[in-house]
């Protein structure tokens, strides 16, 4: 990442993870990749880390959604609310293969919710079922609506991440939640 061109100029870094089976795990993997690699360290999700010569470093681990309200997972566990809202005849078909065919009971959640999304752009993108989910995103197909109240957590956190970041304050809940920026954020 440093050996990019124009990374001198980095000011700050927000690196978004799967939080998996477990969010602290995931995590505590993540903040040892920062040590080793001599990166500022956060100590927790969602808190700014510093370091001189280094750009300021957050984590924002997915799914982020007080809609959810889960701590495990990964960024289909959070599109699924979005997608099961936009094709629900298509969710139910595949909530009942997912019953018949035993993957509802898959021990990884992540693979289930995977396989879920897998499942949705399949039934729903008939111009190409093996779509890549990084290319569903875009508004000219329409498959995620992007507008979902799920992702407002998360969308809140991108669009102000650089204002968070510059302003000095370390938690992210401390930022949002001054009164100023919450009436911005708002509007």
């Amino acid at each position: 990442m440093s050996a990019r061109f124009g990374f001198a100029d980095c000011r700050a870094i927000l690196l978004m993870s799967d939080s998996d089976e477990s969010l602290e795990t995931q995590f505590g993997y993540i903040r040892e990749q920062l040590k080793e690699i001599d990166f500022p360290v956060p100590a927790r999700p969602l808190e700014l880390a510093r370091k001189e010569n280094k750009p300021a470093l957050a984590v924002l681990m997915q799914p982020y959604s007080s809609v959810l309200d889960v701590a495990k997972g990964c960024l289909e566990t959070l599109l699924i609310p979005a997608l099961n809202e936009a094709h629900p005849r298509q969710t139910a078909c595949i909530d009942d293969m997912f019953i018949c065919s035993g993957v509802d009971q898959w021990e990884k959640k992540n693979a289930r919710d995977k396989a879920k999304v897998r499942c949705l752009i399949s039934t729903v993108y008939k111009k190409d079922p093996m779509h890549g989910l990084h290319l569903c995103f875009s508004q000219d197909i329409g498959l995620i609506p992007l507008n979902s109240r799920v992702f407002d957590k998360t969308s809140l956190v991108l669009q102000h991440f650089a204002e968070w970041s510059e302003s000095g304050i370390k938690s992210w809940d401390e930022w949002a939640g001054s009164s100023a920026k919450a009436e911005k954020m708002e509007a």
